[in-house]
């Protein structure tokens, strides 16, 4: 682009300016009249226009023409258009290709319905209205334009923060994501591990061999970290030749192992540029255990720091295990500098010699010091929980915010509240998820409980589950279901018994019961239909809401607010994330179903599966347990469309979802 000096105007220069190719229509029509009819007013549109007799050749022609519009007529004597526009619309390029249902004579509601229900983007009567015509195809191409600008802002915005997330050298997170992570991470309170790395002599490296040598070391063993770590952990530079990993769901013996693989790795590494010489690393752990947290973020990275320090002055190439939060760093509100701690922080623990992992009470800062009725508590009293409960029982009908302390005083503590998993339903997960266990062995374990056994065999006769003659026994249960089924529906077994027997709000824990089996059943239909394959479907759709029982537990027995249940409610849908996130990590399940509790309410542009997954079936449930007579939001539906579920199909997954709840 060239500036026009003084005037401050841009131009240019006739010489470059390149003619826009005109638009290409494909239309597929047997018929030649009405083609011929099509490409008089296509050409006064300036399109160029491409001609189908058939439908089965509709994908092939797609991808060799490329149009920029499809005009399909409704009336194929060789393939049904709807079939024809589901898959063109199961295609990149046909998502992004609008398609005109063409429909001449008396108007065919039934198949002009079915089209725009398959993907049709909108239709075109052929009889006598050619203004009406133009104007629509003119609205397509123009929407066609609009999303090829749409799509390249989305590839450059992608672009952009991937180079915001990624360190530039290494191609792993920079120090600014990876705190990001460990924030959200400590928010769910469940054991991880945080380690860093550093590279031995790395300054001496650079200094005899030169900085694109030490550019190399740090390529590779940020590679090999990367390649090395598993799949729920998290990797990052963390500045200069230090790397660190978040190791979730984590114990102490367990991160020592990790870390000991990590550095075994690194120093296997083999770089010819340094003339054989080898590369170690320091490695320091700091394990975070809920029992007794670290004051905030900063305090674990000391930690961590500090045992790397002392992996350093040890001889190097050696893994140190920080010490348990000190006492009186529990009461700080955050952690001081490295700096400031290294000498009164007290010694880390070298690998060889054993951690102390007794636990204490955790104890609050002055922040989370409570005022109950006029009596100051500070939850680091063993009495705490019950002098609260009987401050608030004992006097007049306390307000919504006198309960709403009380209950994030519970959440705290992490572990309150969270139901407790039989010890043959634990058993038993563990086996449904090893492929080795056959069904007999399996059968004898949830035949241990026979509320679990039986409740088991009548779930698996259900509608949704049985298929054909009744089964009679576990083992044939186990056998049509299946090990992913038999794990389904254990979780929902429990997820049913623990929401029982509530002294209050017991109609609340039923609905949000039901509504989670309704979600949990949808959400298996929006994996197909997003053509994805996610082994947790059910259970993020069963269990993303777990923390709505959780939380009326914990209120079950306190009297009602002045301001009614609704106020109670409101708390619920304020702190059910958080409450069930702590669930699945109390049950030890996979973190990415405590990702859906903590997550799918979240405004994330660009969620993870489990959480689309689960915030789609989410809202398909929201539409289909709303008043009929409100019909469906354009909220819900615009909610939809950013999720990645076009209008058209939309409806089709919101009619599913209704059939499903309606044989509830």
């Amino acid at each position: 682009m060239t500036v026009s000096a003084g005037t401050g105007q841009s131009y240019a220069p006739h010489s470059l300016a390149v003619p826009a190719a005109p638009p290409r229509v494909l239309v597929i029509d047997p018929d030649r009249a009405r083609r011929d009819s099509l490409r008089g007013i296509l050409n006064h549109e300036g399109c160029e226009m491409e001609v189908l007799d058939r439908g089965d050749a509709a994908s092939i022609s797609l991808h060799q023409i490329k149009p920029d519009l499809i005009i399909i007529h409704a009336d194929l004597p060789d393939k049904p258009a709807p079939t024809i526009c589901r898959e063109l619309k199961e295609t990149e390029l046909g998502r992004m290709t609008p398609i005109l249902l063409a429909a001449g004579g008396e108007r065919a509601d039934e198949a002009v319905a079915r089209g725009l229900l398959a993907g049709a983007d909108d239709f075109l009567m052929l009889d006598g209205r050619p203004l009406e015509l133009r104007a629509r195809i003119r609205v397509q191409l123009r929407n066609r334009r609009d999303r090829e600008i749409l799509l390249r802002v989305q590839v450059e915005r992608d672009a952009l923060r991937r180079e915001a997330r990624l360190d530039p050298l290494t191609g792993v997170l920079n120090r600014r994501s990876f705190e990001s992570s460990l924030f959200s991470q400590l928010a769910l309170r469940e054991p991880c591990a945080l380690m860093l790395v550093d590279i031995d002599h790395f300054k001496s490296v650079n200094d005899k061999f030169g900085h694109d040598v030490g550019d190399v070391v740090l390529q590779s063993v940020a590679d090999r970290l990367r390649r090395s770590i598993r799949d729920s952990d998290t990797c990052a530079r963390f500045g200069g030749e230090e790397f660190v990993i978040l190791a979730r769901t984590i114990t102490i013996d367990l991160a020592i192992e990790v870390a000991e693989r990590h550095r075994r790795a690194i120093e296997t590494l083999h770089f010819p540029q340094l003339q054989n010489r080898q590369i170690t690393v320091s490695m320091g752990i700091a394990v975070f255990d809920p029992a007794q947290p670290d004051p905030s973020p900063e305090s674990l990275i000391v930690r961590a720091d500090l045992a790397m320090y002392e992996a350093k002055k040890a001889g190097r190439n050696r893994i140190v295990l920080a010490p348990p939060v000190p006492p009186q760093e529990l009461e700080e509100v955050s952690a001081p500098r490295a700096s400031e701690t290294r000498a009164s922080a007290g010694p880390p623990v070298s690998i060889p010699q054993t951690a102390s992992t007794t636990s204490k009470p955790p104890v609050w800062g002055d922040e989370a010091k409570t005022l109950i009725r006029g009596v100051a508590l500070a939850p680091d009293d063993p009495m705490d929980m019950a002098l609260q409960r009987t401050a608030i029982l004992s006097s007049p009908p306390a307000s919504v915010s006198e309960i709403e302390t009380y209950l994030r005083a519970q959440l705290a503590k992490a572990k309150i509240a969270i139901p407790v998993l039989p010890d043959s339903a634990t058993e038993a997960l563990r086996m449904a998820n090893d492929p080795r266990v056959g069904a007999a062995q399996l059968a004898k374990i949830i035949d241990r409980s026979p509320q679990v056994g039986g409740r088991f065999i009548s779930l698996s006769n259900s509608a949704f589950y049985g298929r054909g003659a009744k089964m009679l026994s576990t083992h044939a249960a186990i056998v049509r279901l299946g090990l992913g089924g038999t794990r389904d529906l254990i979780l929902q077994i429990v997820y049913e018994q623990s929401s029982a027997g509530l002294p209050r709000y017991h109609e609340q824990v039923a609905r949000s019961l039901h509504r989670s089996v309704l979600a949990a059943i949808t959400a298996r239909t929006v994996c197909w239909e997003l053509r994805q394959r996610y082994d947790h479907a059910y259970l993020a759709g069963l269990l993303h809401d777990i923390g709505e029982s959780r939380i009326y537990r914990i209120l079950g027995d306190l009297p009602v607010p002045p301001e009614g249940t609704a106020s109670i409610d409101d708390l619920v849908r304020r702190y059910h994330a958080r409450a069930g996130a702590e669930v699945i990590a109390a049950w030890n399940l996979p973190a990415d179903l405590a990702e859906t509790c903590a997550m799918h309410h979240e405004n994330d542009e660009n969620p993870s599966l489990p959480v689309r997954i689960t915030m789609i079936s989410d809202t398909l449930v929201d539409i289909v347990q709303a008043p009929s007579a409100n019909g469906v939001s354009s909220y819900n539906l615009e909610k939809l469309t950013k999720l990645g579920i076009a209008e058209g199909r939309a409806l089709a997954l919101i009619q599913a979802t209704r059939e499903v709840a309606s044989a509830m």
